[in-house]
């Protein structure tokens, strides 16, 4: 080979060499002028700080607001963590992020990131949800129960929640109105101790509602009464004297065992009928028709009568025993407008058959348990008399002078047996 060709060869090789290294120092130049620019790119990008939340503890769910500086605009940038656990980002503004407490998240510091810069901010608490408990209550007492001092207390209702107050409510009972509940305590008391009747209800139930915000709980109740006896009778037993005067037309009373202020006493039955009467509020016994009362015609009078207290009602029986009283028939006595002794005129005293008298003012009958029969006469002729009437064998009437006619118009009935 010609040492021109030779040489050509070798200037070729050199300058091709040198192009190489002309275009490695280029590459090699840019690039450095890349990460140079990537630098300056970094450190324009301002730390963002976290200066508060919007709430400081919640359950998990819970909506949180955090508040600082140069977040952004761009969500994807940002990254929220509250301790070590990576929440959701709802949304961002170059002062505010809105997140969500995420599921399995712990108690511990909340962290933003923005791009590859991190800030810290304060302490949240993550709280466990809430829950609320409640038992049923039960009981037995005995009916109509009264309270000392205020209502009677049934118990209190046993409830209970991991943190936070109670609040208690009677969300249904059976009768209506028989039971009342304390809001705040639980405890439970009797509202119309009317209804707490073991005739009538034997058992009152009733829901009770525990409230934690919106975590609930019911406790289901149920009062069971046991029966007390609220009337207890005996049979009555009275005696009267037959033919009895309106003075006297009382037999006796009820006087037994019930419960309550205002029992009701009534006459069931009774025979002859109408014969007694019964006061509905006091329970006392009278004679209702005297003519019932004759020895000879009704010796025994028989009936029931009943007691109603709360709403209990008992039967008994009552008997009267009528007693027998002697009874005098007054002979017949004929009188004629004609005064003093048999046929004869005047005012004289004397014993005869028949007795006379004019115009007379005021007169009374006194009937002893038997003979004689005394009839008290004032006339204007005479003054004031007594009249003997003796029936024993043959009829013997005697007049006795009380008061010579002093002033007749004026004298009474009072005066004549002085």
């Amino acid at each position: 080979m010609p040492p021109y060709k030779t040489d050509w060869i070798k200037l070729v090789k050199q300058t091709k060499a040198i192009s190489m290294n002309i275009i490695k120092s280029c590459l090699i130049i840019g690039l450095a002028c890349l990460t140079l620019l990537s630098c300056d790119d970094e450190a324009a990008q301002p730390q963002p700080t976290v200066s508060s939340l919007s709430i400081s503890e919640g359950v998990v769910g819970t909506n949180v607001t955090i508040t600082g500086t140069n977040f952004g605009t761009v969500a994807a940038d940002v990254e929220v963590f509250f301790n070590t656990t990576e929440a959701t980002v709802s949304s961002v503004t170059a002062t505010t992020i809105t997140t969500v407490v995420p599921a399995g998240a712990t108690s511990g510091v909340v962290k933003v990131k923005v791009k590859a810069l991190q800030a810290s901010g304060p302490s949240f608490t993550v709280l466990a949800p809430i829950t609320v408990s409640a038992t049923a209550f039960t009981r037995t007492l005995p009916e109509n129960p009264v309270g000392v001092e205020g209502p009677f207390v049934l118990g209190t209702v046993s409830a209970t929640t991991n943190r936070g107050t109670l609040t208690y409510t009677l969300s249904s009972q059976t009768p209506a109105n028989a039971m009342a509940i304390n809001s705040s305590s639980g405890q439970l008391v009797i509202a119309n101790t009317n209804l707490f009747d073991f005739e009538v209800n034997p058992t009152i139930t009733g829901v009770v509602t525990v409230a934690n915000g919106s975590e609930t709980a019911t406790a289901n109740i149920t009062i069971t009464l046991s029966n007390v006896e609220e009337v207890t009778l005996s049979n009555l037993a009275f005696a009267k004297a037959e033919n009895p005067d309106v003075e006297n037309l009382s037999i006796g009373s009820v006087a037994c065992c019930w419960i309550g202020g205002s029992p009701a006493f009534a006459i069931t039955s009774q025979n002859p009928a109408g014969a007694v009467s019964i006061n509905p509020g006091t329970g006392q016994i009278t004679i209702s028709n005297a003519n019932a009362f004759d020895f000879e015609t009704n010796p025994t009078i028989t009936g029931t009568y009943s007691v109603s207290s709360q709403s209990e009602t008992k039967t008994a029986n009552f008997t009267i025993t009528v007693t027998d009283v002697a009874e005098v028939v007054a002979p017949a006595v004929s009188v004629i407008a004609i005064a003093g002794i048999e046929a004869t005129s005047g005012c004289a005293d004397g014993t005869g058959t028949t007795v006379r008298f004019t115009k007379p003012h005021l007169g009374q009958a006194k009937q002893a348990d038997g003979d004689p029969l005394e009839l008290y006469i004032a006339d204007k002729n005479c003054g004031a008399r007594k009249i003997t009437i003796t029936g024993t064998g043959t009829t013997s009437v005697t007049a006795t002078t009380l008061q010579t006619n002093n002033d007749p118009a004026t004298y009474e009935y009072v005066d004549m047996l002085n």
